[in-house]
């Protein structure tokens, strides 16, 4: 009974099922995949950790949960968050629904699971550097030697003419470090180089997507000192290859972009659409009707809806032309109404007996000019 609840305990380990006893080996051995793929390989150390279950089984004794389905359960709560990443309200559904923690209870048994993440992030820190060097390739082959440079990283065996043209060498990382430096050169190479060996070279154009990924790391460690890390327990070092991680991610990215969730694309279908400048008759604005006092029929706006903004402008063209003809008529009835004023105030003075016909025949030379006349000189 003591082994079953240290087990359940464990998150990486616990089982998949409320009932460890119904889980399958196809069940446990997709768990076990779905883990390495969704977490970087020291939150997985720190997950399998000892010091890991110890908490779990600390926060059950504390709670009084005895029963293996219950530990199961808080384990698979720690191992969900940082694999699933499950939200809040999903940890506090299942706290009080599955392991049935009373509402008195409920706020000091999730300060505990939030105090268990936080420690297990610095477990991973730990257990990292236990199991794993940092180092760039150079300084790790010069460290272990032979038994990291003799790691094969792809299958197809190299051809390598520079060295020898009839042998036929393993696909060592460190054969693969001397063909690049006799086809690209031993100094430091940008990434353009670098792709170009990699998908363009005789040993690199045949590789899949994998064993390129890998020589990539390897030849980008080369050039510009990328750590890799080096798991040295369990036997000879070798480098350890995250590739499926970033394939996971990438396949996660793809499925998100494909599957656009139904509420975007009716947000999609909502959007406005952008309007022809064309589809409505330019207007002209409100205040210029006011300042110009143009009468109705010209304050209608007749332009076809082809036209522009040009348009608009010859509109208002039109308007000022109007302003200036109705100013000049206004100007000739004024001069029209002086002549009359003119004209009566000589009637007069021929009417009164105090005025001579002399001074009459004098003011005749004072004869009125025509507007029309004034008009043609000045033109």
């Amino acid at each position: 009974m003591k082994d079953i609840l240290i087990k359940q305990a464990n998150p990486y380990k616990t089982s998949v099922n409320w009932n460890f006893e119904d889980d399958t080996q196809e069940q446990v051995a997709k768990m076990y995949d779905k883990v390495d793929n969704s977490v970087t390989i020291d939150v997985r150390l720190a997950l399998a950790s000892a010091k890991t279950t110890r908490l779990v089984l600390d926060i059950t004794d504390k709670f009084n949960i005895k029963e293996p389905e219950r530990v199961g359960e808080t384990a698979r709560i720690v191992r969900d968050i940082f694999v699933d990443k499950i939200s809040g309200q999903e940890v506090v559904n299942r706290v009080v629904g599955k392991l049935k923690i009373s509402p008195a209870q409920k706020d000091d048994f999730l300060a505990e699971i939030r105090q268990i993440i936080l420690q297990i992030k610095e477990i991973a820190k730990e257990e990292k550097t236990i199991v794993f060097d940092e180092m760039a390739i150079i300084p790790a082959i010069n460290k272990y030697r032979e038994k990291l440079s003799s790691q094969e990283i792809t299958f197809e065996r190299l051809k390598i003419p520079e060295i020898d043209p009839e042998q036929e060498f393993e696909p060592t990382i460190k054969n693969w470090i001397d063909d690049y430096i006799q086809k690209k050169g031993a100094e430091t190479h940008p990434i353009l180089v670098r792709n170009d060996y990699l998908f363009n070279s005789e040993n690199g154009k045949n590789l899949n997507e994998e064993e390129r990924e890998r020589l990539s790391e390897i030849l980008e460690s080369y050039d510009n000192d990328k750590l890799l890390l080096i798991y040295k327990l369990e036997g000879d070092p070798t480098v350890y290859f995250q590739q499926k991680t970033r394939r996971q991610e990438k396949n996660v990215a793809a499925e998100k972009e494909a599957s656009v969730p139904q509420f975007e694309v009716k947000k999609e279908l909502q959007k406005p659409q952008p309007m022809s400048i064309n589809l409505k008759k330019p207007q002209l604005p409100e205040k210029f009707f006011e300042k110009s006092n143009l009468p109705k029929e010209y304050q209608k706006n007749n332009l076809p809806a082809t036209q522009g903004v040009r348009d608009l402008v010859i509109e208002n063209s039109q308007a000022v032309d109007y302003e200036k003809e109705n100013s000049s008529k206004q100007g000739n009835s004024l001069k029209t109404e002086d002549s009359l004023d003119t004209k009566s105030l000589k009637e007069k003075r021929n009417s009164s007996q105090k005025k001579s016909k002399l001074l009459i025949l004098e003011k005749k030379p004072n004869k009125e000019v025509s507007v029309n006349t004034v008009n043609l000189k000045k033109v």
